[in-house]
């Protein structure tokens, strides 16, 4: 069992992304910087270093069960007509979610994690698009020696 760090779960949250064919952007970013420019449908990976990581002994000896928050906005920038098709519309918000949210779901990362899970936070209207924010969170068992 190897220790998992930051740069292990962002390189895997961007292989996760970079499976779905429609995201035309993926990046990691600071969480002020200014939002990337995305032709129609893109991520953006961010981190709050202040909520980063909790760490819990669970396991007798020198395991630490590790749980890690990553934000994970998703930016579509095509822009229904009608709310109702903002959410209904075969690539709209409801679809992005469930997307998202089925590709993050208990994935193990080749056994390098316990669990994740993706959950959406809130979906913000902005004059270009739309911004689903969301939070991906993973669990990790490392072994400190």
């Amino acid at each position: 069992m190897a220790t998992q760090d930051l740069d292990d779960i962002i390189t895997f949250i961007e292989t996760q992304l970079n499976t779905v064919s429609k995201l035309d952007t993926v990046v990691f970013q600071g969480a002020d910087d200014p939002e990337p420019n995305v032709r129609d449908f893109g991520a953006v990976i961010s981190v709050q270093l202040e909520d980063l990581v909790t760490r819990e002994h669970l396991h007798i000896g020198p395991h630490l069960t590790e749980f890690w928050k990553v934000d994970l906005d998703i930016i579509l920038k095509r822009k229904a007509k009608t709310p109702r098709k903002s959410v209904s519309d075969a690539y709209g918000t409801s679809y992005w979610i469930k997307t998202i949210t089925a590709l993050f779901l208990n994935q193990t990362n080749s056994g390098a994690f316990v669990r994740t899970s993706w959950v959406s936070d809130a979906i913000e209207e902005v004059n270009s698009g739309i911004t689903i924010k969301g939070q991906i969170n993973i669990e990790i068992l490392n072994k400190y020696t």
